[in-house]
């Protein structure tokens, strides 16, 4: 007899980031990006670790709470000047453990992280499924969102959540050192690459974005089928990128 429990099943994420943003810049303006995940079915919470996650009634309210401004010179965290995070609350998956936050923090000057993590509990059996399930219903999310925090840079990804996907210093160079599943070049990417090069790299599917930046996507499903493509996919790009002088490094 097969006993489904917790003990059996795995933690599925997926994870979008945003860097070097410049429309969070205010209480306000994250105000307005909570709500636009409200209105993606991502519920900002009032729920601590621990307890049983709800919908905040009152996001605003919930923000102003969150928002906690930071002597920079505090030792360790690294110039964090001020940060806001909370729980989401989710009826994707109600048949699933789910677990889902939102992080925005702000350091040195005006640089901006934010992300938006998500993660589901699932057997083996249907791990590909969900897995997948879980990136389809985070892209509408990031598109909704990418007007609201203007990044230089973003992309969606399987990540331990809090991990980095880049260094600053590399974004702040506007450096181009990984491809990941779904990518957001700013303006300023296009500018430093030109609009050309970004819309030819070899994928799925690439568009201009309304604030003049380009999305990448550089195959259809989250969840890699195809082993023997996303080979020749990583050939390829590694390639392309190579006569323009970029060295791409991938995790797997």
């Amino acid at each position: 007899m097969n006993i489904d429990t917790e003990s059996t099943k795995s933690f599925y994420s997926v994870m979008v980031e945003f860097l070097l943003c410049t429309g969070v810049s205010t209480i306000d303006r994250v105000k307005l990006f909570a709500h636009e995940l409200a209105r993606a079915g991502l519920h900002p919470s009032s729920a601590m670790g621990g307890e049983e996650v709800y919908a905040a009634s009152d996001i605003d309210a919930l923000v102003d709470g969150r928002y906690r401004e930071i002597d920079p010179n505090t030792p360790g965290l690294g110039g964090l000047k001020c940060s806001v995070g909370f729980l989401l609350l989710s009826d994707w998956f109600p048949d699933h453990k789910t677990y889902f936050r939102c992080g925005s923090m702000k350091f040195k000057g005006e640089q901006v992280k934010v992300d938006v993590s998500g993660g589901v509990w699932a057997n083996r059996k249907e791990r590909r499924a969900v897995h997948e399930s879980l990136a389809q219903k985070i892209l509408p999310v990031a598109l909704a969102l990418h007007p609201i925090v203007q990044p230089a840079l973003g992309a969606i990804t399987e990540s331990d959540f809090g991990s980095y996907l880049w260094e600053d210093s590399h974004v702040r160079k506007r450096k181009i050192i990984t491809l990941n599943w779904v990518n957001f070049f700013g303006p300023e990417y296009v500018a430093a690459y030109g609009r050309e090069m970004l819309m030819n790299i070899p994928g799925y599917r690439t568009e201009d974005m309304p604030d003049g930046g380009v999305f990448y996507q550089s195959r259809p499903t989250f969840v890699i089928q195809d082993l023997i493509g996303y080979r020749h996919w990583k050939q390829e790009a590694t390639a392309y990128m190579a006569e323009h002088k970029i060295r791409l490094h991938f995790d797997k």
